[in-house]
């Protein structure tokens, strides 16, 4: 007898595919992988910067030329985080993100960059997702990103404080320059400076200074950065003489708290070639650290007390008018921050933004997925 033995399967199956942005006209994306190695503790909401050369072959043909359609998710690859486009014109650019929750030190974490967009614009600054969120918890941003003889004020803060800066000297647009992360602002050493008033939300008990410098030429006991206003300054990165730099803070004890010296020459070089990635920071314990580079130099004590409240003094950058001096140097992405940020943090922040590229790894791009139809397996015998 001849058995015939006829089967028909229907699998009614979606090939499997990764979850994607909520709008599928954004057709294009990337993940980039944080390495843990680089992260030196578990840091909640940390500011990444990404430079977009480190992101694969087809972002600057696919994305817009201003990267207004960027949108950036969490791991989940759906779970939408703040960002800010800081810089983008179709072959270079610099973006920000917040790396909402828990930045993992000791397991890899992914994020997912959206692109490709046409129509997309991108987000008002105060938008849930625009730059103002990502810096929420921050005094004032400055990417160093403008023109410095535009309209005043030429210099924009990226927090919602609008602690915005005005150039004054001889800056021309010829002093705004390559620097660390993508531009920076040039300073003659002769007259040029920034500076920007004072304001409640700059008068705090604990603070943190940083930023990116380049320096060329020292104007002796003057102001690299930070509330100046010459022997009544707030806080401030202060050279000491032409011979080193320190952060200074003026507290209520009625005096001034010098953390050590970093040394023109061996702890920041005076070359205008080589950067320096300078924190400051001090609490009314009386604790005053400085960093180079994100290691911690040493500690400066004095009795404790609150940074001393004068509203008077307002931002300089590039120089301490009240003295008469100026700064020659490069400046790149300044911040203020009213907490004291761990070691841990600002060794991370060092990592990320002097090597980027070996901070994270991107992905080949993908592009959005298609839904295939039923597929038929019939087999007969």
């Amino acid at each position: 007898m001849r058995i015939v033995s006829l089967l028909l399967l229907i699998l009614l199956a979606t090939p499997a595919h990764a979850a994607w942005y909520a709008d599928s006209s954004f057709i294009y994306r990337q993940k980039i992988t944080v390495d843990n190695t680089k992260v030196n503790a578990d840091l909640t909401d940390f500011p990444v910067y990404v430079n977009t050369d480190d992101l694969a072959t087809g972002f600057y043909a696919n994305a817009q030329a201003d990267c207004g359609d960027v949108r950036i998710t969490k791991t989940d690859e759906t779970t939408e985080i703040a960002r800010e486009i800081v810089f983008c014109d179709g072959t270079n650019g610099e973006i920000h993100f917040k790396a909402a929750g828990t930045l993992s030190s000791t397991v890899n974490t992914d994020y997912y960059i959206y692109y490709g967009n046409g129509t997309a614009a991108d987000y008002a600054t105060s938008a849930t997702y625009g730059a103002e969120a990502v810096w929420a918890n921050y005094m004032a941003v400055w990417h160093m990103k403008e023109d410095p003889s535009g309209a005043a004020p030429q210099v924009d803060d990226s927090t919602a404080n609008s602690h915005d800066l005005t150039s004054s000297g001889t800056m021309t647009t010829a002093d705004l320059v390559a620097a660390k992360l993508a531009n920076g602002i040039d300073f003659d050493g002769t007259n040029d400076y920034l500076s920007g008033s004072d304001a409640a939300t700059l008068e705090v008990s604990a603070v943190t200074a940083q930023g990116w410098f380049r320096l060329n030429t020292e104007g002796s006991n003057s102001t690299l950065f930070g509330r100046d206003g010459g022997a009544s300054s707030p806080y401030k990165f202060r050279m000491q003489g032409t011979t080193g730099v320190s952060f200074q803070i003026r507290n209520t004890s009625g005096g001034y708290v010098n953390s050590p010296i970093l040394t023109v020459g061996t702890d920041i070089i005076s070359d205008n070639a080589t950067w320096s990635m300078l924190h400051g920071t001090y609490i009314s314990t009386g604790s005053n650290r400085i960093y180079n580079n994100g290691v911690e130099k040493d500690t400066g004590t004095a009795a404790s007390g609150t940074i001393k409240i004068d509203s008077t003094q307002g931002l300089e950058t590039g120089a301490s008018v009240a003295d008469g001096t100026y700064m020659g140097m490069i400046a790149d992405e300044l911040r203020l921050r009213s907490t004291v940020l761990t070691s841990t943090w600002i060794s991370t922040e060092y990592n990320n933004q002097n090597s980027s590229s070996t901070f994270y790894t991107a992905s080949a791009e993908e592009d959005v997925p298609t839904t295939a139809g039923p597929a038929f397996w019939w087999n007969g015998f």
